[in-house]
């Protein structure tokens, strides 16, 4: 089991799985294409990789053991452009799910080494762990505690052995998911991987012989949605919803809101991006209506303009009329004399 992986290593294998040959990743990357192709070869002897020929041409696939670096990529927050690649967003903190306080159990079929595991390298030497220490013992119930070696990490495990029952119980590291991988359990599925990882690693080294790996139900996973906001809450303005699925949690310099209900830790990561959609549409909304209202303003505008000048036309039509009878009739006659009179009376008609 390989102890760390450099970014770069990463970098190599999200490129390779997205068939970017290697003389590009090399110059992608700045580095060496004998580097790349020894990082490749590397990572398909340990199963992350595996090489297949399509259409004669050599290509890439996730192997059994691909989900641990696409844990390590999210974590790490890289940026590579692989789509196959669990999808990282720009600012984690906003689109991303926390998913922590995991606790799986493999029952105990034989017990090997406690105290220590001793490995062995490639060229045969011996690389020894400490492993379970006593932790306490009470009412015939031992319980050891200690630490495994897992990417480049270390993940807290424990055993509990009484006279009935023994169970190694492992504490999976903390990951981040999107609301879609949250809902489908991905997490169950990466944390069963990583359990298994580390009980075929606890047998070959300590002559454990494990069975398979189950969630603990009465240790609820938590979904936390992680933000600065959260400081500006107090106490006394929040600290758990009265059916207690939701509660704000402030532990370790960070501020958390967080569900034990994967749907609704999905929901907390979706609503600000929600919020944020809904603003713009009442802002593009706002927009139309006030383009709408000064649309009927200058319609009532024109129509007013409209309505004056055919008043004044009709006027100029009837007093146009009115000369043109007044033409048509002999000056001397006697309704010419009558003058306005005349006048007032073809305007009244």
């Amino acid at each position: 089991m390989k102890g760390t992986f450099e970014d770069t290593e990463l970098r190599i294998y999200g490129l390779a799985i997205e068939k970017v040959p290697q003389t590009i990743i090399s110059k992608t990357l700045d580095i060496s294409r004998s580097k790349v192709s020894r990082t490749i070869s590397k990572l398909k002897e340990e199963d992350y990789l595996r090489e297949e020929i399509d259409k004669g041409v050599k290509i890439y696939k996730k192997g059994e053991k691909s989900k641990i670096l696409d844990r390590l990529i999210a974590n790490r927050q890289l940026q590579i452009d692989a789509r196959s690649v669990m999808p990282i967003a720009p600012n984690a903190d906003q689109n991303l799910i926390i998913v922590h306080h995991l606790l799986y159990r493999l029952s105990v079929v034989k017990e090997g080494a406690l105290d220590r595991i001793v490995e062995v390298d490639d060229k045969g030497r011996e690389l020894p762990h400490r492993f379970l220490q006593p932790e306490s013992n009470h009412h015939n119930r031992e319980v050891f505690k200690g630490q495994v070696p897992y990417a480049d990490e270390w993940v807290t495990v424990k055993y509990e052995r009484t006279a009935k029952r023994r169970y190694l119980y492992v504490y999976i590291p903390e990951m981040r998911q999107t609301p879609e991988e949250v809902r489908a359990k991905k997490w169950d599925e990466l944390a069963k991987t990583v359990c298994m990882d580390i009980s075929k690693y606890v047998q070959r080294w300590g002559g454990w012989q494990l069975g398979l790996p189950e969630i603990v139900e009465k240790w609820k996973p938590h979904f936390a949605f992680r933000s600065q906001v959260f400081k500006n809450f107090s106490d006394i303005m929040f600290t758990k919803s009265q059916d207690g699925q939701v509660w704000l949690s402030d532990s370790e310099g960070s501020t958390e809101l967080e569900a034990s209900d994967p749907e609704i830790g999905a929901l907390l990561v979706e609503l600000p991006g929600q919020v944020i959609r809904i603003s713009m549409d009442m802002k593009e909304v706002k927009t139309a209506l006030m383009a709408m209202s000064e649309a009927i303003v200058a319609s009532r505008k024109l129509n007013e303009e409209l309505t004056t000048e055919l008043i004044q036309a009709k006027a100029k039509l009837a007093q146009m009329e009115v000369e043109s009878i007044k033409e048509k009739i002999p000056k001397d006659s006697a309704i010419a004399k009558l003058g306005d009179d005349f006048d007032n009376k073809v305007m009244y008609r």
